[in-house]
This record gives structure tokens, sequence and C-alpha cells, in this order.
């Protein structure tokens, strides 16, 4: 088990490091959004999202994506609200605490969302 990870880890690392050395700006937009499709899939199912649900949260966090990358000249204001979420979350966890209480599925679902748009906008180059 532990070699056929290290295997697949090093066919990633090397296969990113070609996508990011030749790969037009477009191109490597989409193959980004290509593996933000199978991560929100795999989110659908540890959130608890039957195969439906996952489907269409990984189509609706491509289509947002898409819409970002679209609409936004200049990305940065995706990662400040990335940055303004993910310290909210913190405070909240040191201060308040984390409660076992059930959450419903479309909350566990919506909590990707600060992570998967902003990780795929920014491998845009006008971020700076």
């Amino acid at each position: 088990m532990l070699r056929q990870r290290l295997l697949t880890g090093g066919v990633m690392i090397a296969t990113v490091w070609a996508a990011l050395n030749y790969l037009e700006t477009t191109a490597l937009t989409a193959l980004f959004g290509a593996l933000i499709a199978v991560a929100a899939w795999e989110w659908g199912a540890l959130a608890g999202a039957r195969a439906p649900g996952r489907l269409w949260f990984a189509l609706a966090v491509v289509g947002l994506g898409a819409l970002v990358i679209a609409v936004l000249p200049r990305y940065t204001i995706v990662l400040w609200s990335a940055l303004a979420y993910w310290l909210w979350v913190t405070w909240a966890i040191v201060y308040k605490g984390v409660q076992a209480a059930p959450r419903p599925v479309w909350a566990r679902l919506l909590c990707g969302l600060p992570v998967f748009i902003p990780a795929w906008t920014a491998d845009r180059k006008s971020v700076v």
C-alpha cells in the first residue's frame, strides 16, 4: 500500500511539474479546473452527499470557478475573501470551540467553496 502511494505521489509530482513548466496559462487553468472538479466530487462524498448531489456540487464549483475567472480581471479579491473566511474559522474554533452537533449536508458542502475557488484561481498570472 505504501509503495503504491509513493508511486502515485511521484507520478503526480512529475505531472504537476511538467504542467507548470510547459503548459500555457489557459491550458493550466483548464487542468486545474479538472482537478478541482475531482476534488469537489470527493468533498461531496466526505460531506455525506449521495451521487446526484455530489455531481451537482462538482458542476456548481466548476461553474462558479469559471464565472469568477471569466468576470474578474484580477483574482486578489477571491484570495482575500478566502483569507478572511479562514481567519474567521480559526477564531471560531479557538474561541467558540468545536461542537459535535450534526450539520446539514448543504452546510458541509458550502464549507468547501472557500477552498476550491481560490485554489483554482490562484494559478492565474494576474494575481500579483
